[in-house]
């Protein structure tokens, strides 16, 4: 059981540090939406109108691109 705690505190912390789904948000290719979480492996799969495609990108990645939601920009 101290497995399943573990594993649910991981996966809270996760949730509070990902955007959330439909939540615009800006990339390195431009911005996008928030289209699915891979909570656990903190990846983000967001779709880039303007390529008509969806890109995953991990939350390091962003992070260290300076991707912000577009929300707090404007």
């Amino acid at each position: 059981m101290c497995c399943l705690k573990y594993e649910n505190d991981d996966y809270e912390t996760a949730k509070k540090e990902l955007p959330d789904i439909g939540e615009d948000i800006r990339t390195p290719q431009g911005p996008g939406k928030v289209v699915g979480l891979n909570i656990l492996e903190r990846v983000i799969q967001i779709e880039i109108p303007d390529q008509e495609r969806v890109i995953e990108y991990t939350l390091e990645e962003l992070i260290q691109e300076g991707a912000v939601p577009t929300q707090a920009t404007e």
